[in-house]
């Protein structure tokens, strides 16, 4: 089946368009489709539409190829937008291809309600799938937003065993890849390969894409069993979890080919990140960051795997009155860091202890643990230092482009 600009109709008023909408439970969804949008777009798209009173649809064993020939808009491109509950995706293959620039997502599932109670768009299932979506323009314009799977404000969804794959071009964090973006409480993300992609594979330029594996706010995530990458970009980042009380064991998270990297990026309080493969390829590599308190990290391998310019294995900042507090930093394999192996600034009442920390073998000087003299430190025999003693360059502020080779 192919589906081309002609067959959009409008909806919502006019404001976007869509080729079909499921009201009802019967679904006949063809095992392959092909879509071709060949002129500019001035109105969103959402191509397939589930409204909430379909809950309980299942589709699977799809294949799907969408192919944008327009010139550069500031609309979306979503493939699936969902508003009902308990839908599941199975065994499905998205491929999306534009070289102009257009905002994309493969499936939004929108719940709308910051609620832990129902939501309308609560446990959408997605198994067993492939993502495959390229938006690589060789001019930018326009600011652009490219994402797998994204899950407002809906909860207790479930990703696991998908491939997903993003890629985008551009010149800064105006254009930007997302694997996977979730709002929704509950969520379990399990046994998937993600990859977001900002096509700048010399990893050399800050005026690159910038790219996310994985950006969470959800409460309650259960984040194990995942290949996490953030990769070739201007600032690459494995995964991001800003919200509290999440589960983060047993992963392989990854930021590679980036001038600035950060694999995870801990920004809200009282997770656990354990039993992780934690790595980095960054020439300025901040492996963990942890901007909030009260979080647990132990038992994970974190390593560099490039000499580096600069680098922390684990880099703790709070804020003036409003230090990171009360962590446990145990147990960890810090290893092949340039500068530091943990560094502690603004923070205070941690503790830190049982943590192996080798540095790169490269000339310059290595502090194992900076620490301002506030937090509880266990065998470390290194004197507390100042704030103004930090090395400059190990802050994102001084990241610059390096010369093509």
């Amino acid at each position: 089946m192919t589906i081309t600009d002609k067959d959009l109709k409008p909806i919502r008023g006019g404001s976007a368009l869509s080729y079909k909408i499921i009201d009802g439970k019967s679904c006949a969804f063809p095992d392959k489709m092909k879509i071709e949008i060949n002129e500019t777009l001035t109105d969103d798209v959402d191509i397939i539409v589930i409204n909430s009173g379909a809950q309980g649809i299942t589709i699977e064993n799809s294949e799907i190829e969408i192919v944008y020939k327009g010139g550069h808009t500031m609309s979306t491109i979503t493939f699936l937008y969902n508003e009902a509950k308990y839908v599941t995706l199975r065994n499905c293959r998205l491929s999306f291809r534009s070289e102009s620039q257009v905002n994309f997502n493969g499936v939004k599932n929108f719940g709308g309600v910051d609620t832990h109670l129902e939501t309308p768009a609560d446990a959408l299932d997605i198994k067993g799938c492939r993502f495959d979506i390229r938006v690589c323009p060789s001019e930018y314009p326009y600011a652009n937003k490219v994402c797998g799977i994204i899950n407002t404000l809906a909860n207790s969804v479930v990703m696991s065993d998908n491939y997903i794959y993003v890629q985008v071009s551009g010149s800064g964090p105006e254009q930007i890849a997302y694997g996977v973006i979730n709002s929704g409480r509950f969520a379990r993300i399990e046994n998937n390969n993600i990859k977001a992609n900002g096509s700048h594979n010399k990893g050399r330029k800050t005026e690159a894409a910038h790219t996310c594996g994985v950006y969470n706010t959800g409460l309650y995530m259960l984040f194990h069993g995942n290949n996490c990458v953030g990769e070739w970009g201007g600032k690459c980042v494995g995964l991001y979890c800003d919200a509290e009380l999440c589960s983060i064991t047993g992963n392989k998270i990854l930021s590679t080919h980036t001038i600035c990297g950060r694999s995870v990026i801990i920004g809200g309080q009282k997770n656990i990140l354990t039993s992780n493969i934690i790595t980095s390829t960054s020439r300025n590599a901040h492996i963990v960051e942890i901007k909030a308190s009260r979080n647990i990290v132990t038992n994970n391998f974190i390593h560099c795997l490039i000499t580096a310019i600069s680098g922390c294995g684990i880099f703790m900042e709070g804020q003036i009155g409003r230090p990171v507090a009360e962590c446990i930093i145990k147990d960890n394999q810090i290893t092949e860091v340039k500068d530091y192996g943990i560094a502690m600034l603004y923070t205070k009442s941690n503790h830190v202890s049982g943590n192996i920390i080798k540095p790169q073998r490269v000339e310059g000087i290595f502090i194992p643990i900076f620490h301002l003299g506030r937090d509880f430190i266990e065998g470390d025999a290194s004197e507390p230092r100042r704030h103004g003693d930090f090395n400059v360059r190990d802050y994102e502020y001084s990241i610059t482009s390096l010369p093509d080779e």
